[in-house]
Order: structure tokens, then C-alpha cells, then sequence
């Protein structure tokens, strides 16, 4: 048994080249066909074919004819600004939606390549970047959304985009970059309000990275938080948006998923529920803090690894146990076997955030909201298993 594993890892080592042209074409045939399937039968998605439709498509149409219209957008709409304008674009155009989709495809190609970028200069390995583009593009869970008229797709790939930005700013420390990235973070922020994220750890990477004492680097990292603290509150359009996805009313109902009513955990009553606002939640929090906490780790846990939810079908759960469960364990130990890296760093903040922001507001009825963070679990995952193929073919050749 050692002599096959000894000879594959030579094989590997001399057609290192061919088997990675290998996976590039396997990757992007896959990607090709389950797009296709999706397309003509819809079998990812809600089993009709062409153009996917949810919910808040409608929403996102309606304020692309306004646009066009030259007519005022409606509150939450103006929280999708980019998205909106993206189908204002499409609408323009005239040769319809399909054009949208087409771009989205073609974003999650490119994001795909940025994706290859970081991880090439995380692990100096290109198999390894192959394989976290490759997971990203083949990922059926991700796949289900390019064809839909929804945020999720390309917010995605932006989401890529801004890491890549960070981390090439950062690395290189060039002001193009800087401003390169700033362009990018404000358009992932107008696709979907989670991109707003992305200001507050931009502010913080520049003064961790500064050459400031120590003390100053403190300081200006709590200015930074009071900062947007005070521009949550103070500010009409940022404040009714924290309104609506972080009431004080889901805090008290205890609500872990939004709009399932049953998923609730029983939360202390208290007079509080009388005031809706959002800022209350601050009072409620200090109140009870084990309460809150639990209700916070129900809601992650509940993303992360679909906990308690009855309506998934047999085939999902299948999915979910080959394509996301082993993506975490091996990410874990990508994460903390590379953390010296900037890129690492910065990936382990772009989850931690969105975990956290989970935390605060709900987790989604159909494990939307890990989606977005996925690609980069995919990429430490990589680095992950490329640690253990190393530890294994150096044991092997030591025997």
C-alpha cells in the first residue's frame, strides 16, 4: 500500500501540469453543465426552467422601471442600490433579463479568478488554488443562485472581489490598489446592506497595518466603532435599514429564522417590547446576556449547519453533508495553519463578521446567508487539505 501511495504522489509531482489543464476543464464543464440543467429544467432550483424568480425579485424589477422611469425608489429598495441599477442596466440594454444572468455567470467566472489569485499567494500552490476556484464554481448551492433575479450572486462574487482588493492593497501597499479597493467595496456595499461590513474592517485593516504605536492603533480603532455606532443611530437611511433586519422585536420574540414562526427560542419578557426601536436591543442585552447569547448561537448554528429545519429534503441534506460540512473541518485548519498570511487574516474577518451579523439579526429560511462566505470557507479549506496532503506524503516517503 505505501509503494502505490508513494509512486501516486510521484506521478502527481511529474504531471503536476497536466492534471491541473485536467481539473481546469473538469471545473468549468461541471460549472457549464449544472447551469445547464438549471437553465432548461430548472433541477437546482424551483423546477422550471429559464430565469428563476423569489420574492424579492420583484422588488429588485420594480425599482429598475422607476429608475428608468426617472421615478423616486422606495424604502428598502434604495438598501440595493447596485443591484437595482444593475437591472436598470440589463432593462436598457433591451435583449432582456437573460443578459443579467449571462453577467452574472460571467462575474462568478471572473471572482472565480480572483479567488485563484489569493489562494496562489497564500500556498504558492496552483493545484490547490484550482481547487478552491473549483469548489467555489461547482458548488451547487451556490450554483442555484445565478439564475435567479436576486442579489446573491453577484454579491457574491464581489464579496471575492473586496477580499482580493483588501488583500492586494495590504500586500502590496500601493495607493492604486487602495483606491481600486474603496471603488469595489462601495459597489459590493450598494448590492446588498451586508456590504456595509466592509467599511468598518477597511478602516481597521488600514490602522492595524499603520505604523501607529500601539496605543494610538487602540484608540483609533474604538473611534472607528463609536464612529459607525453613532451613524447607525444618526443617520435616517442606515438606521431604518438596522430597523428592519435587527428589531428589537425579533430580540424578544427570539426569533432564529426569519419568517418561520416555529423556530423561536422563549426569551424573558420585558418592558421593552413596548418600544420597538432597535437601539433598545442594547438595554434588553445587558439585561439578560445568557438569554441573548444563546439566542445569537442558535441563529449561527442554525445557518451554518441547517439545524432544526424539518422542510429540508433528504437530497439537500446529502448535499450539504459532501459539500459544506467537510469544507469547515479542513478551513479550520487552513485558517490556522496559514494565519500568518494577510489573506488568511483577512478571510477569517470576512467570516467572522458575517457570522456575527447573523448573530444579530436572524438566519435565513433557506441557508442563504452562508452562501456568500462559502467561496472564501472553500479557499482556507484548500489550504487546509493542501497541509494534509503535505503531512501525508511526507510521512509516507519518510517510511
Amino acid at each position: 500500500m505505501q509503494i502505490i501511495f508513494q509512486k501516486s504522489f510521484n506521478f502527481i509531482q511529474k504531471n503536476n501540469k497536466i492534471i491541473n489543464i485536467i481539473l481546469v476543464v473538469l471545473i468549468l464543464m461541471r460549472f457549464v453543465f449544472l447551469n445547464f440543467i438549471n437553465w432548461k429544467w430548472g433541477l437546482l432550483t424551483s423546477g422550471r426552467p429559464g430565469i428563476q424568480f423569489a420574492g424579492d425579485t420583484y422588488r429588485y424589477l420594480d425599482g429598475a422601471e422607476q429608475l428608468l422611469n426617472n421615478s423616486d425608489l422606495y424604502f428598502p429598495q434604495t438598501n440595493y442600490l447596485g443591484y437595482i441599477y444593475f437591472l436598470a442596466f440589463v432593462k436598457f440594454i433591451g435583449d432582456g433579463l437573460e443578459i443579467g444572468l449571462v453577467f452574472q455567470l460571467f462575474f462568478a467566472l471572473v471572482s472565480a479568478l480572483a479567488l485563484y489569485d489569493i489562494t496562489k499567494a497564500i500556498t504558492s500552490n496552483k493545484t490547490a488554488s484550482i481547487i478552491a476556484s473549483g469548489l467555489y464554481l461547482i458548488n451547487p448551492f451556490i450554483t442555484t443562485y445565478h439564475l435567479y433575479i436576486l442579489t446573491e450572486s453577484l454579491y457574491t462574487s464581489f464579496l471575492i472581489f473586496s477580499l482580493w482588493g483588501l488583500y492586494k492593497s495590504f500586500e502590496k501597499k500601493q495607493f492604486k490598489y487602495y483606491i481600486l479597493t474603496f471603488i469595489i467595496i462601495c459597489l459590493t456595499a450598494s448590492i446588498r446592506p451586508n456590504g456595509w461590513l466592509l467599511f468598518p474592517i477597511l478602516f481597521y485593516l488600514i490602522i492595524q497595518y499603520s505604523n501607529l504605536k500601539k496605543y494610538l492603533k487602540y484608540t483609533s480603532i474604538i473611534i472607528v466603532i463609536i464612529f459607525f455606532s453613532l451613524s447607525a443611530v444618526f443617520i435616517s437611511g442606515f438606521n431604518k435599514a438596522i430597523q428592519k433586519e435587527a428589531s428589537c422585536q425579533n430580540l424578544v420574540n427570539g426569533t432564529v429564522i426569519w419568517g418561520n414562526a416555529e423556530q423561536k427560542l422563549n426569551m424573558p419578557l420585558d418592558t421593552i417590547i413596548e418600544n420597538k426601536n432597535w437601539t433598545n436591543s442594547y438595554s434588553y442585552i445587558a439585561k439578560h446576556p445568557i438569554d441573548c447569547i444563546k439566542l445569537a448561537t442558535y441563529r449561527v448554528a442554525s445557518e451554518t449547519l441547517t439545524l432544526n429545519r424539518p422542510w429540508m429534503s433528504l437530497k439537500f441534506r446529502i448535499r450539504f453533508l459532501i459539500w459544506v460540512l467537510p469544507a469547515y473541518f479542513f478551513a479550520i485548519f487552513g485558517y490556522f495553519l496559514f494565519k500568518q498570511k494577510i489573506a488568511v487574516k483577512i478571510s477569517g474577518i470576512f467570516i467572522l463578521t458575517q457570522l456575527i451579523l447573523i448573530s444579530l439579526t436572524f438566519a435565513d429560511h433557506d441557508f442563504r446567508f452562508i452562501l456568500y462566505i462559502l467561496p472564501i470557507i472553500y479557499l482556507l479549506c484548500s489550504c487546509g487539505i493542501l497541509f494534509f496532503y503535505r503531512k501525508f506524503k511526507s510521512k509516507i516517503g519518510n517510511h
